[in-house]
Formats: structure tokens, C-alpha cells, sequence
């Protein structure tokens, strides 16, 4: 299947087992998020039919196994494919501009991106402005461990912020609404307190914006990377202990970027999971 597709620009290409993965329902698109290899075209999956890249594009793309199925060989995961979800795009931006332009110009009938698609989406994106070489483990290997852990842990906040945008007063909010027959869909408990989290970290402009912006998708990227920056840029932000954990999930992001705010580098240890990046955190914090 396509998704989040703009002529001329970029586009995402899902193949998967509809056995394991069913794409359209909420927390089942990506399953076993922490075993994935990593592709750097659709020609080193010769077995499967992606189509044609249009002339000079480059791609990358992520490979998830099927749970208990990979061996580990480095960079490299053996098994039974889940999934793969391939990133195309047109080289004349990088690949995250190239996505979050796409997200700015695309005019869908409902959404582009579900909830489950909006970090995996950032973290290919962001991981293919770094190259990737055979058996050694760079930046997509390293972040892999905190990515999986930050898409389990920010899954509230991100669906909540989804069901904000439902609630809305935009056009696009209550054409949603009419055409699926949700109406105005009940908060859970677990959203309900990561939206509140969120609030007491950053204020209410994002879910603000979440309740009113007709394209909820690129609001929704720009505020988990603006929420990261601003835990690595602004040493003064007061983190009660309380929301320690929530804060751990945010770190990830902006340091995908090429030229990351806060530290110059970190350990590779550092980014082992979010507990090791959350004490880097409050490491560099500390420093005078």
C-alpha cells in the first residue's frame, strides 16, 4: 500500500503479511519494532514487487521480522518478514524535509498518517540522512532500542492528541467525523494522562493547535521535535521527578537530527535504551 504520497516529492510503500500486520487498526501496524534490519533500496528485496522508482530518487527502508523469527548478525536481522516500509524521495531535499513538505502540501479525505505511522515515519526519514554501511552499527542501529521503547511509551500522547483533533472544530475535524460515523470519540485514561503530562511539561499551545488545525499529522511531528529540542536546549525547563519517565520518551527525537541540539556526542552506550539516555540527560543537565 501507498501512504502519505505527493507526486513529484516522496512517498511511503508498506508490503506486508496481513497475518500479523493489519495497517489501518490502531496499534497493530508495527509489531516487533525492535528487531528490524535496514534496506537501502527495494532491489535488495528482489522477491518482492515494489515498482519503479522514478529516475534519480533515493530510498531507504526498515524491515521488521516476524516476533521469535530473526537471528542477529550485526546490522543484519535473518527471519520472516512482518513488514517493510520503504521511504522514497525526490534528493533535491533531505529525506525530512522531503517528508514533512509532503505532510504541508498533501490535501487527504481523512488522514495521511494514522497514529501508529507518525514516529516511525520521523525515524526512517531522520536515520536515512545517515549512511549506512554492512556490519557496522550506526546511528539507525544505535537509536533503534529507544525508538521502539519511545513509540510504545509516546502512543498515548500521540493518539490522544489524535483524538483532540477528532473532538475539533476544524472542517476537516468534522468531515472525519461524518464519514467514519465516530462522532466525538471518548478519551481513555492512559491519553488522558499523557496529554495532561504534556501540559505540565509544555504548555497547551500543541494540544491547542491539535483541536483546531485542519491536518493534524505535520502539527503533530513539529511538536514531538520542538517538546525534544526544548528538553535539550533549555537547561532551566523544570522536569518534576514524576515526569521523568514521559521526558525519557521525548529525548529520542531531536537528537535524530543531523546537527542535534544539546551535547556534541554522546557515548553510544548512552542511547543503549531510555534509561541510559534519560541519566545522560540529566548528566549533561548537571554540567556547569
Amino acid at each position: 500500500m501507498q501512504l502519505a504520497e505527493a507526486a513529484g516529492m516522496s512517498q511511503f510503500t508498506l508490503l506486508y503479511d496481513e497475518e500479523i500486520v493489519e495497517p489501518m487498526r490502531i496499534g497493530a501496524a508495527f509489531p516487533n519494532l525492535k528487531d528490524i534490519s535496514f534496506l537501502t533500496g527495494r532491489e535488495e528485496l528482489p522477491m518482492l514487487d515494489f515498482g519503479r522508482l522514478p529516475p534519480g530518487w533515493r530510498e531507504f527502508g526498515m524491515l521488521g521480522q516476524r516476533p521469535q523469527s530473526g537471528l542477529d548478525f550485526g546490522r543484519l536481522q535473518t527471519g520472516a518478514m512482518a513488514w517493510v516500509l520503504f521511504f522514497a524521495w525526490d534528493p533535491v531535499r533531505s529525506a525530512f524535509d522531503a517528508f514533512l513538505q509532503a505532510q504541508d502540501t498533501l490535501r487527504p479525505r481523512l488522514m495521511s498518517l494514522t497514529p501508529d505511522f507518525v514516529l516511525p515515519c520521523m525515524y526512517l526519514t531522520r536515520m536515512a540522512s545517515f549512511p549506512l554501511s554492512f556490519g557496522e552499527r550506526g546511528p539507525a542501529v544505535q537509536w533503534l532500542s529507544c525508538f521502539a521503547q519511545a513509540q510504545r511509551r509516546l502512543f498515548p500522547l500521540i493518539t490522544g492528541l489524535y483524538v483532540e483533533w477528532i473532538r475539533g472544530s476544524s472542517q476537516a475535524a468534522a468531515r472525519y467525523r461524518t464519514s467514519t460515523g465516530t462522532g466525538y470519540p471518548p478519551f481513555s485514561e492512559d491519553q488522558r494522562q499523557a496529554l495532561t503530562r504534556w501540559k505540565n511539561l509544555f504548555g497547551t499551545r500543541l494540544i491547542d493547535q491539535a483541536r483546531s488545525t485542519e491536518r493534524i499529522e505535520p502539527v503533530l511531528i513539529r511538536g514531538l521535535e520542538a517538546g525534544s529540542s526544548e528538553l535539550w536546549t533549555d537547561r532551566e525547563l523544570e522536569v518534576p521527578e514524576k515526569l521523568l519517565g514521559f521526558a525519557a520518551a521525548l529525548l529520542p527525537i531531536a537528537r535524530w537530527q543531523p546537527e542535534p541540539p544539546g551535547p556534541e556526542q554522546l557515548e553510544e552506550q548512552a542511547i543503549d535504551t531510555l534509561d541510559t539516555l534519560l541519566q545522560a540527560w540529566e548528566d549533561w543537565r548537571g554540567e556547569e
